[in-house]
């Protein structure tokens, strides 16, 4: 292991890599020593390092059918009787239905059968947006649909 202090290797502002090494060495590379608690990622305005921004909580994409299903149920979006048939027989609430009687009959089937053999609910498929439209749900009611989803064990 390299004796020395600590020092950031700066790109665009930002520490790309921190480095043992020892202040002469350091300072031929044009390295600046690191503040004790900052490390990679933090920011350099030249003169100061700052933590960086915390990074925004994304919304998970994909959820199980198990999970879309209770998190359906849990939040009223349809029936917690109609959630336990669905996962247990398949059967399809009837919001399902609604969206899937609105399209055109070429699609129907097709529908039909992703909705039977569906193992995972994705944030951005045709079906969940549908859904969302016949419940008259937000973006944002859709994304609380999948946090809670994602959070249930």
């Amino acid at each position: 292991m390299v004796s020395g202090m600590r020092f950031a290797v700066i790109e665009n502002g930002k520490v790309a890599n921190v480095v043992k090494a020892t202040p002469e060495h350091a300072a031929s590379k044009g390295w600046v020593e690191l503040p004790q608690g900052a490390g990679r990622g933090w920011l350099y305005d030249g003169e100061e390092f700052s933590p960086p921004e915390p990074e925004p909580e994304t919304i998970p994409t994909v959820v199980t059918r198990r999970q879309i299903l209770t998190a359906l149920g849990a939040l009223g979006w349809i029936t917690t009787e109609e959630a336990e048939a669905a996962l247990t027989t398949g059967a399809r609430p009837a919001a399902v239905d609604a969206v899937i009687n609105a399209m055109p009959e070429e699609l129907r089937f097709g529908a039909r059968m992703k909705w039977a053999g569906f193992q995972h609910a994705y944030r951005d498929d045709v079906m969940v947006t549908a859904l969302a439209f016949v419940e008259d749900k937000t973006d944002e009611d859709v994304d609380a649909l999948f946090e809670m989803a994602a959070g249930i064990d």
